[in-house]
């Protein structure tokens, strides 16, 4: 528990709506952002809701250098619940504690921790259903990066080469600001086995694994979450799966020029690399509703390439504007 204010009362939301949205920040390093959301597909499933969400926050408290963004992807029947949860209590948690202005990362960790706690104490069935959380909080050219589960966040740098000024702007690299919550990986492995979970993949008729990793009770074939890290799920979370978020911070540069977060309905197919040449043309053209559209078109081209579902695509960009 935090030295936060006390949050209000949730309420769930009545719709759920899934659409462009655009908003320039007028100070800071945030030049403008967008996000989008799109439903994916089970087939024979016609009552399939989109689970994700998305947290937009600018200027928070009044505040023009401090920003907060995140991608929620939510799992399990009661997904779109906790998702929505997490979209409208954490910023008012975040806002209220009392650590923001003066130590932002300590600020983040608390909230995500309360959030968790009071996602255990509300209506919501929160057994075999969870979210991840990907999210960033900015303040003046400082960035902390919060991850929890495998969705996914990265920054794209335009790599100045003094030597060949010809050619300045034109290469791009991209830098990771989180990495995948899996199973497999070797520390969440050991805190899940000591826990006393197990992790398998599911198998076929001859025994072979198919598809990721997963957790399982020690004795029993439940719950086979995919991730190692969730908001939520509290079997899993009898078993070592936490909502502790990973953090790291990142010092903004002028070289800096945009930021993705996405679901993994974004990532599944699209590498990191790939997402930034996704954007680039948008960037260029200062569209960034465009960035978000052209992440959703080819993650769902990939997606029915691959497989006969596809997954919730949500992103939010953000175009910045770094000076030295």
């Amino acid at each position: 528990m935090t030295d936060s204010e006390p949050v209000k009362k949730y309420e769930p939301e009545k719709t759920h709506k899934r659409k462009f949205s655009l908003q320039n920040v007028k100070k800071g390093v945030i030049l403008k952002y967008s996000y989008k959301s799109k439903m994916g597909m089970i087939p024979g499933n016609p009552g399939k809701v989109n689970q994700d969400s998305y947290i937009a926050v600018s200027n928070i408290g009044g505040n023009p250098n401090l920003h907060f963004y995140a991608v929620c992807d939510g799992h399990g029947f009661f997904g779109r619940d906790v998702s929505t949860f997490i979209k409208k209590v954490l910023p008012q948690i975040l806002e209220n504690d009392r650590n923001l202005q003066t130590n932002p990362r300590k600020a983040l960790n608390n909230a995500i921790l309360r959030v968790s706690q009071e996602l255990a104490y509300s209506d919501i069935d929160i057994n075999f259903s969870g979210t991840t959380l990907i999210s960033v909080l900015i303040k003046g050219t400082t960035m902390w990066c919060a991850n929890v589960g495998d969705s996914r966040a990265l920054i794209a740098r335009q790599v100045i080469d003094p030597n060949k000024p010809e050619n300045t702007g034109r290469h791009w690299m991209s830098i990771a600001l989180s990495r995948d919550h899996k199973p497999d990986e070797p520390d969440e492995s050991q805190r899940i086995m000591q826990c006393g979970g197990r992790i398998e993949a599911y198998q076929d008729d001859q025994g072979n694994p198919l598809g990721p990793a997963r957790v399982w009770l020690r004795q029993q074939d439940l719950p086979g979450l995919a991730m190692s890290r969730s908001i939520g799920d509290a079997v899993a979370n009898s078993v070592g799966v936490i909502p502790e978020p990973e953090i790291l911070e990142f010092q903004l540069k002028p070289e800096d020029k945009f930021i993705v977060l996405g679901s993994d309905g974004v990532f599944e197919f699209i590498s990191n690399e790939e997402a930034v040449k996704i954007v680039v043309p948008y960037w260029k053209m200062d569209d960034v509703e465009g960035a978000c559209a052209g992440l959703e078109k080819e993650a769902n081209l990939r997606w029915t390439k691959e497989e006969e579902v596809i997954d919730d695509i949500t992103s939010v960009v953000l175009f910045l504007d770094v000076h030295k």
